[in-house]
């Protein structure tokens, strides 16, 4: 976790100062959006930033992982701590900077839109690879593609409100609090069979 890594570059390069269109609709999931796209941002009451995003190769190639949403994919003991536990951040060790699976997943998501721009299919194994390295495969595969949905429909919707460092504003948008008012949390609560807090958490 030392080593430095590829977002970390590409944060400095300025990169993270694109801001991509952004509109939502709470309640409506993702899957049923046709313009919606992959990779991206997320928030499955977890964290950020991420480990080297990889390209397409690592454990989510091995797996075949598609994006056909599954049900209850995180409802077992080692997921469930998984998804609740904290990370350390890239650069940082012994918990000195520790940080959720949201904030994880959104860091791998906005890294790996930028180093695959318009492939869909490389940001979506990108994204996969970047969560498993940061949380040390805590989360499973199956598990991990619940929260690359919430991943994806947050890329889609809530790039302008997630890509900065406004956590709650990225949080209010994934929620719902959008254009069109699109829950990006759905999917990933009927595909994981956890329940999310972050909606609850980020209030009115």
């Amino acid at each position: 976790m030392l080593r430095p890594r590829r977002h970390d570059v590409l944060r400095r390069s300025g990169l993270a100062a694109v801001a991509l269109g952004a509109a939502l609709a709470s309640g409506v999931s993702c899957a049923d959006d046709p313009e919606a796209s992959s990779a991206g941002v997320v928030s499955t009451g977890g964290a950020s930033s991420t480990g080297g995003a990889s390209s397409s190769g690592g454990a989510a190639g091995e797996a075949g992982l598609d994006a056909a949403p599954g049900v209850d994919l995180c409802n077992n003991p080692a997921d469930i701590t998984g998804v609740h536990a904290n990370y350390d951040a890239p650069g940082t060790e012994g918990g000195t900077n520790l940080q959720t699976l949201n904030q994880v997943a959104k860091q791998c998501g906005i890294d790996c839109l930028f180093m695959h721009g318009e492939d869909e299919a490389a940001q979506r194994v990108c994204a996969t690879d970047c969560i498993q390295e940061v949380t040390k495969q805590a989360i499973s595969l199956p598990c991990t593609s619940c929260v690359i949905l919430s991943v994806e429909c947050g890329r889609t919707y809530c790039l302008n409100e997630c890509i900065g460092s406004d956590e709650a504003l990225c949080d209010r948008c994934l929620c719902g609090e959008n254009g069109l008012g699109i829950n990006c949390l759905v999917d990933y609560e009927a595909c994981s069979g956890i329940p999310n807090t972050t909606c609850t958490d980020a209030g009115p």
